[in-house]
């Protein structure tokens, strides 16, 4: 299928309505070749970018006299791109690494609760609000509730859609270490977190902590594409 590349590129310069960016990106979790064809031209954008730092670094100093030539650069000057050459590198080996399937494991957390307190307009708010798939006004919302598991659960996939991921494992962290009946649920929503991060160890530690119950089966199938 032939994808509308203008569209993607709207979408990766932000020139896109917070309308369309909810369709897009909805549009990415339901369609795997999608995702995987916005991910190719974010990285084809990224190594432009690179190479043409690069060219701009090398037209300066083409231009100088040769009394004025630039000197090669030296150990300090190469140290200081490197960050620059690496991010170029980690943009290639992430085209090469890139698996759809990643994209297709991720669903969004449903809330479903009710608070029998002076609260429960306010929770119903914020349940509607993050179920609509507006998470940037929900996850304000959501945060009054922090004795809630499951209001939290649902902050951290507010904060995983809106590439929060260190703020997402961050909540998901005590309710997968901890006992509550949440315990698989938080676990699988922190390893797709990690996986996001590229941290792999950390996803895999996380589903190993799920034994039994209705993320067992995808937490066993997830190990074995990991390895």
């Amino acid at each position: 299928m032939k994808y509308d590349t203008q569209h993607i590129d709207k979408y990766l310069n932000g020139e896109l309505s917070q309308m369309e960016v909810k369709a897009f990106e909805q549009e990415i979790q339901n369609d795997k070749d999608f995702a995987y064809e916005v991910k190719l031209q974010e990285t084809a954008v990224e190594t432009v970018q690179y190479a043409n730092f690069m060219d701009k670094i090398e037209t300066i100093r083409n231009e100088k006299s040769p009394s004025e030539q630039a000197p090669k650069p030296s150990g300090g000057i190469i140290r200081r791109l490197l960050p620059i050459v690496g991010l170029a590198a980690a943009a290639l080996i992430a085209l090469l690494i890139w698996q759809p399937w990643q994209q297709s494991l991720y669903t969004p957390y449903v809330l479903n609760t009710t608070q029998m307190s002076s609260g429960k307009q306010a929770l119903k708010e914020a349940q509607d609000t993050y179920n609509s798939g507006d998470y940037a006004t929900a996850l304000p919302l959501l945060e009054k509730f922090p004795n809630n598991i499951s209001v939290q659960i649902a902050k951290a996939n507010a904060e995983y859609n809106l590439k929060q991921y260190d703020a997402a494992a961050a909540t998901l962290q005590p309710i997968a270490s901890g006992n509550s009946a949440y315990k698989n649920t938080a676990n699988w929503y922190l390893a797709l977190t990690y996986l996001k991060q590229d941290q792999a160890e950390k996803a895999k530690a996380a589903l190993k902590e799920i034994k039994s119950g209705d993320y067992y089966d995808g937490a066993q199938k997830l190990l074995k594409k990991i390895k």
